[in-house]
């Protein structure tokens, strides 16, 4: 079974039992058709060439755009930068763009995350380059609630952090 098949075959039967009241199939067959799936390791260099091919199959439908999504463990973004560098697949062609997102913690450290980031700009601009780390600030926000949910002398706090907005943020 090929791909989009297998996954509107999946995704068919989640949208039944999620009881949607919209679908518009025509999106849906517009998007379908510019997936696919490669497998292969990503230390090995034969992947990043069998994706190479399987891009330049989908051009048609993609009009050579490409998103890169890492949704890896930290410790494979390095090589996988490296591979799709080496691959030639960065590199965007007329009228086309290619991005990447790397996504969960962005490096183990401040100094892993430095070596990413280097990484990530030998083979790609910065423009083309999205950081997403849904883990930052995650132990400075469980601490805020437990303060405002067990401690009851922080009451009025509390409710004033009800109405406050919190943002965590961080730069390199």
């Amino acid at each position: 079974m090929f791909f989009p098949q297998a996954l509107q075959r999946y995704t068919g039967a989640k949208a039944e039992e999620a009881r949607l009241e919209a679908f518009d199939q025509n999106a849906w067959e517009s998007v379908i058709h510019r997936l696919a799936y490669v497998s292969g390791h990503v230390d090995d260099p034969v992947t990043f060439q069998n994706l190479f091919r399987c891009l330049t199959r989908l051009k048609p439908d993609t009009g050579g755009n490409v998103l890169f999504y890492l949704a890896r463990a930290p410790q494979f973004f390095v090589s996988v930068v490296q591979r799709i560098g080496e691959a030639g697949l960065a590199r965007e062609g007329e009228g086309a763009w290619r991005r990447i997102v790397t996504e969960k913690p962005f490096g183990r450290d401040l100094a892993s995350a430095k070596v990413l980031n280097q990484t990530s700009l030998q083979v790609f601009r910065e423009d083309q380059i999205f950081r997403m780390d849904h883990f930052l600030g995650k132990d400075t926000v469980q601490n805020i609630l437990a303060f405002r949910f067990n401690l009851s002398r922080l009451t009025s706090v509390r409710r004033r952090l009800e109405k406050a907005r919190l943002r965590v943020a961080l730069e390199f």
